[in-house]
């Protein structure tokens, strides 16, 4: 498969990606409303259509960036938003209700988990350094802040931007909450296969 150009829609297990992705969202009681970002709005509706909470689709720019910024201009009178990969679709309600928990608090938070192998600093094949791995963490999303601050960061350069919290963290402390091995991002064939693992559990405790 081409995992770039059809993961949201690829099943795992019985459901495709995406619905898995929404149906979290749909599920947690921190969340009032879903606006789903997506390169072809159409194709999506039927996806969207099941989930009560998404108030909308919108088209994306040429960027995950650029994308983001895009769902931004639809968030009306919310005070709160939270941003997720869709291509995450085991986020946990933990998760969920502990970043947009945090994120009230003190404006920003992200789910994150520790380093565990050794890391190094490597130039031109060379290794330079090892790095403090204490001091380092594996960041996921979703990534929630107030509205106003994760609105105004994405007024400036965006060119590069991988993270909102990349953004945030240039004029504000972003907090950060246990994430979980299994908020895993899908991103190579062999990412879907660890998802299987994770879906066969998931859905055998539903």
């Amino acid at each position: 498969m081409n995992i770039k150009e059809n993961k949201l829609t690829y099943k795992i297990g019985a459901k495709p990606v995406i619905e898995r992705t929404l149906e979290a969202f749909q599920k947690s009681d921190d969340i009032d409303a879903i606006i789903l970002v997506a390169s072809d709005k159409e194709h999506f509706m039927p996806f969207a259509a099941r989930f009560s909470k998404v108030i909308g689709i919108v088209c994306g720019g040429e960027s995950r960036a650029e994308s983001v910024k895009c769902g931004l201009k639809k968030t009306g009178g919310f005070d709160i938003v939270a941003i997720h990969d869709g291509d995450r679709p085991f986020v946990s309600q933990k998760i969920i209700s502990d970043t947009v928990a945090e994120a009230v608090k003190s404006g920003a938070a992200v789910p994150g988990i520790p380093v565990t192998d050794t890391i190094k600093l490597v130039s031109c094949g060379k290794i330079e350094k090892t790095v403090d791995r204490s001091t380092l963490c594996r960041v996921q999303t979703p990534q929630v802040f107030w509205k106003d601050l994760i609105c105004n960061a994405y007024e400036g350069e965006l060119t590069g931007v991988t993270d909102d919290a990349s953004l945030v963290e240039k004029t504000h402390k972003v907090s950060v909450v246990s994430g979980s091995e299994d908020n895993i991002k899908l991103t190579t064939k062999h990412d879907l296969d660890i998802a299987e693992i994770i879906a066969k559990k998931a859905d055998g405790d539903n």
